[in-house]
């Protein structure tokens, strides 16, 4: 059957079984919308008849608004090159049909068949891979900066303890100007006694030992932080004292020897330990 735009007149040809089917076509030629229902004609009928100013374009397809169904056929420039669309018994259409939902019940079988086979690890991994995005490379560098930063984080936050059992690694961090030792590890107070003594009527109490190194590389000394306690153990004086020598060689000892004038007279334990401060 053929139909033609109200609006332009534009004609085109259309199967008689989809007539019933299709409520709206949209024109190709000025996109009017409208319902080929109202305008049966004869499949006779000469485009010329309709209008004789029309000047019918190439074929055309007419743009319906069901994404299911086919498009229709276009029009030619006159009847004789218009070619109908042939007609499809039903029951090749059905057979067809058949034919495709069985494919697609087969298909869908075997995705669920393989779905099935995979290992539980690997569903796993594939959710994680998916959540975090891993499946697109463009993510990967993000996530390499991070693990970067997190690494070197931990290299900063445990840098005592990997200079502990890799000692090479303190030049490493030395030469980013980071600290990597504590003040005095290593570095052992040894025969410590204290003696109090009275001194042009001040008295004077002397403390003395030896710094003794229990490592076999040579450990600088850093400044020796004195405090004196009473009998509960709180604190009651402190000093600071520059170190006998800057360093101790492996597995050596050096001698200090401490003066304190007049210390408190409550004093009943002595605190000895190292500082981390300018000589």
């Amino acid at each position: 059957m053929q139909i033609y735009c109200p609006k332009c007149k534009t004609a085109y040809q259309i199967d008689d079984g989809l007539i019933d089917e299709v409520r709206k076509v949209r024109c190709a030629n000025c996109h009017e919308i409208f319902n080929p229902q109202d305008f049966r004609v004869s499949v006779n009928l000469q485009v010329e008849a309709i209008d004789d100013e029309i000047e019918v374009s190439a074929a055309r397809t007419v743009e319906r608004e069901l994404p299911a169904e086919p498009d229709l056929p276009a029009a030619g420039e006159n009847e004789d090159e218009v070619s109908e669309t042939p007609a499809v018994p039903q029951s090749e259409k059905s057979d067809d049909l058949k034919e495709m939902f069985a494919r697609l019940s087969t298909q869908t079988e075997e995705i669920f068949a393989a779905e099935a086979a995979i290992p539980g690890y690997k569903k796993a991994w594939y959710q994680v891979r998916d959540f975090f995005g891993l499946n697109q490379r463009r993510n990967y560098k993000y996530y390499f900066f991070l693990l970067a930063l997190m690494f070197l984080l931990a290299l900063y936050n445990w840098r005592y303890e990997i200079v502990r059992h890799a000692a090479f690694m303190e030049y490493a961090y030395s030469a980013v100007g980071i600290k990597s030792r504590i003040p005095g590890e290593g570095l052992e107070f040894q025969n410590v006694t204290r003696r109090e003594f009275e001194k042009d009527d001040i008295n004077h109490m002397e403390v003395k030992g030896f710094i003794v190194n229990a490592t076999d590389r040579q450990i600088d000394i850093p400044t020796i932080h004195l405090e004196l306690l009473n009998r509960d153990a709180e604190f009651i004086e402190e000093k600071d004292i520059t170190p006998p020598a800057n360093s101790v060689q492996p597995n050596g000892n050096i001698a200090f020897n401490i003066i304190i004038a007049k210390p408190s007279s409550l004093t009943k334990y002595i605190y000895l330990t190292f500082i981390d401060k300018e000589k």
